[in-house]
């Protein structure tokens, strides 16, 4: 992606941020839906409402500059990135292209898949390149942030989003690199992974947490 490109990511990103702000549509979505919310997501004692709403917009913030550095140090290893960008370009070319047709920002209900959608690609990447190489690519750890959102745009939306990541980060396996692109890499790596708060643990740093459920005591009997 050009200069220009990771330019239009960050402002579309912006504009539902500002839209929410001025009239407040995801609040009012939560509100409607929050005790249907799945039980397994845990909030902090609070505003339900607005702790999710202040999670989801750290969430979508972060998207540019993380995918900026994914392909950055990729290009620094030359490892091709032609897929991770592509699938971008596109996912927000069609969020973009949305907006223009409803004539106003989306709401961040609207643009929250789109984000789950490059989130999960770029964690799937990281994954397998931190198999193919020893080390993380990027220092994050979006799980269980990925996991809440998963929960927040619904889990057959989000099963058909992760079978395009998946299937889009297959372009990471089976990567093999010389010594001095290695050397390179790890040189390159340091200097984000110097700067913790651009890689934010969200569910961690807000106190939301994911439940597990207990046992049923049969089912702890078998084992």
């Amino acid at each position: 992606m050009t200069p220009d490109e990771y330019h239009s990511l960050h402002s579309i990103i912006q504009d539902s941020i500002s839209g929410e702000q001025r009239d407040g549509r995801f609040r009012d979505y939560l509100r409607d839906n929050l005790p249907g919310l799945h039980h397994t997501i845990g909030l902090p004692d609070g505003d339900g409402v607005l702790i999710l709403t202040s999670f989801t917009i750290r969430y979508l913030e972060t998207l540019p500059d993380w995918f900026e550095q994914m392909v950055c140090l990729c290009r620094t290893a030359g490892i091709s990135t032609r897929i991770l960008r592509r699938v971008f370009r596109r996912t927000f070319a069609r969020a973009e292209r949305l907006s223009l047709s409803r004539g106003q920002p989306l709401s961040l209900e609207a643009l929250l898949p789109h984000g789950y959608l490059c989130h999960r690609l770029l964690e799937e990447a990281n994954d397998r390149l931190h198999f193919a190489l020893g080390i993380p690519l990027l220092p994050m750890d979006p799980q269980v942030a990925n996991l809440v959102v998963r929960e927040l745009i619904g889990e057959e939306r989000a099963t058909v989003l992760d079978r395009i990541c998946r299937r889009a980060a297959r372009d990471f396996d089976d990567i093999e690199l010389a010594s001095e692109r290695v050397v390179a890499l790890i040189l390159a790596r340091q200097c984000h992974s110097a700067t913790p708060g651009r890689w934010p643990d969200f569910a961690g740093q807000m106190r939301i947490r994911l439940l597990i459920p207990e046992l049923e005591p049969e089912a702890e009997m078998l084992h």
